[in-house]
Order: structure tokens, then C-alpha cells, then sequence
């Protein structure tokens, strides 16, 4: 199974992320607010005056360990983006403790599962210090009907049932964006 992610904090910490994974993989090249991508970086952290992206490029297999590191170290909650496959994306939202407190998966027959896992949008979005408003239309479960159009149509570039929504949402949530 292929899949990437990033990881979300509600507070600009980019700089202590660039230290903590220089501390743990010194041979790693690591961009800070990079305005495009480059190649041959191991992970790209953008960060705002409120928020940080992070994203390990590769190797994947360490990203969520630097995650979740990154938040024991700073005592903070965190949102891990995950792109499965190239089909679908979901979250899993972390509290300062570690704990699963939030979860989004749009497409539960990929997993098996009966239900959607809905998400909280007014959770998150008090997380975040944003209006509910700006990200709840993401929370749907896909649909046939829903394949054709945008959560957002004025900013959003994807449609549900494209993998790609997730850049859209994270951007809504955070202001951010990674390079491209």
C-alpha cells in the first residue's frame, strides 16, 4: 500500500520542527518555507503566524514518528493527513495526551467499515481559531452524487472523491500550502 501524509499544528512552530529533525536525522536535507518544491528534500515544513505544515517527502516510512515526536516535544495536539493510495484522504486528530480524538474517512469501503467517520468540524475549527464555515463542507462521505462537485467551488481546484481535496482542505484550515 502506497500512501503519504502531514502533519498539522495550530501554531507557528517551523523553525523548532526543522531543529527536531535535524536532531534526529542530521543527514536529511529539511526546507523551511520554501516557495517551490525541490528535489532531494527530505521534508518541507511551512509555517504561518498561526499554523504549520509538515511533510516528510521521503523516506516515508519515518513521517509519522517525526509527527508525533514533534508533538510530545511541544505538548500539542496535531492533525495527520494521510493520502492513501492515490484514492482517497483522511484525518486522525491528536490531542496534547496522544489520544485519537477526531477522525475523517469520506470512503469507509476502502477499509471495510459500514460507516463514514465523520469528523467534527466545529472541533477542529476551534482548534484552529476559524470559523466552522470555512472547512465543514468537507466533512461529507463520498457519493456518486457528489463526484462532480467542489466543497468550495469558488477556491477549491478538486472535487470529492479525488484524493487531491485534501490539499484544499488543509489549505482552508490552515492558510497553508506546500510548495509546489
Amino acid at each position: 500500500m502506497s500512501s503519504s501524509s502531514i502533519a498539522a499544528f495550530p501554531m507557528p512552530i517551523g523553525q523548532k520542527c526543522v531543529d527536531f529533525i535535524r536532531s534526529r536525522y542530521p543527514q536529511w536535507e529539511v526546507s523551511l518555507n520554501a516557495a517551490s518544491f525541490v528535489p532531494n528534500v527530505n521534508a518541507f515544513v511551512v509555517e504561518s503566524q498561526t499554523s504549520t505544515l509538515l511533510w516528510v517527502s521521503f523516506p516515508q516510512d519515518a513521517d509519522y514518528e517525526l509527527y508525533s515526536g514533534i508533538a510530545a516535544m511541544l505538548n500539542s495536539p496535531w492533525l495527520h493527513l494521510i493520502f492513501q493510495e492515490h484514492v482517497v484522504w483522511e484525518y486522525n486528530l491528536y490531542d496534547e495526551h496522544h489520544a485519537l480524538v477526531d477522525r475523517f474517512e469520506p470512503l469507509p469501503q476502502m477499509w471495510g467499515h459500514n460507516q463514514p467517520r465523520r469528523g467534527d468540524a466545529d472541533f477542529l475549527a476551534k482548534l484552529w481559531k476559524i470559523q466552522p464555515a470555512r472547512i465543514q463542507n468537507y466533512f461529507k462521505p463520498w457519493s456518486d452524487r457528489l463526484r462532480r462537485r467542489k466543497a468550495y467551488l469558488c477556491r477549491d481546484q478538486f472535487r470529492y472523491g479525488q484524493f487531491e481535496q485534501g490539499y484544499d482542505f488543509i489549505e482552508a484550515l490552515t492558510g497553508l500550502h506546500l510548495p509546489k
